[in-house]
């Protein structure tokens, strides 16, 4: 037998996260927003139904995108997903919205060089903060907050949502 080693027991009470983890797990800048909406009653931050494009948005997305990431299955099932065929009815027609609300936002550079789809992106899909796709695309919190808003906003007017987009309109 190999030789015994002392153990030496040290308790440590649980005193929940850290700073660090406490400022990674930041709010979306979407739900800071539509909170933001709420408060203000209807003054600033964004309108329920941006919040329902930035969901479809995220929908669309990861739907589009699905076959594009690894999957495991057991041998010889068959994964869902991938292909348009499976979609719902109101998949496609999300999809109508979503492909032509991207040839906007993929030309639309207000953003610095980052696109306008590169900033709704981060927050809708990966829920992201304002501070963090400010850091991440080089830009000021405001300027993610009116591009966020103005784009959001476009969507759910194309879509029907809205009736017209209220931050052009003040």
């Amino acid at each position: 037998m190999g030789k015994k080693r002392k153990v030496r027991v040290v308790e440590c009470a649980d005193e929940g996260p850290t700073a660090e983890t406490v400022r990674k797990n930041v709010k979306s800048a979407v739900a800071v927003l539509i909170e933001r909406h709420a408060e203000s009653a209807g003054i600033v931050g964004l309108d329920p139904a941006c919040g329902q494009a930035a969901l479809e948005i995220a929908a669309v997305y990861v739907a589009t995108t699905a076959g594009l990431w690894a999957k495991t299955a057991r041998y010889g099932e068959r994964m869902p997903g991938g292909t348009t065929a499976d979609w719902s009815d109101a998949m496609v027609a999300a999809n109508r919205r979503y492909r032509a609300w991207l040839d906007m936002a993929l030309q639309d550079r207000r953003a610095g060089t980052a696109s306008v789809r590169d900033v709704v992106l981060d927050a809708a899909v990966d829920g992201l903060g304002l501070r963090q796709i400010a850091d991440r695309r080089g830009m000021d919190q405001r300027t993610v907050e009116k591009v966020l808003r103005e784009s959001l906003e476009a969507y759910a007017v194309m879509a029907g949502w809205m009736r017209r987009a209220i931050s052009r309109a003040a």
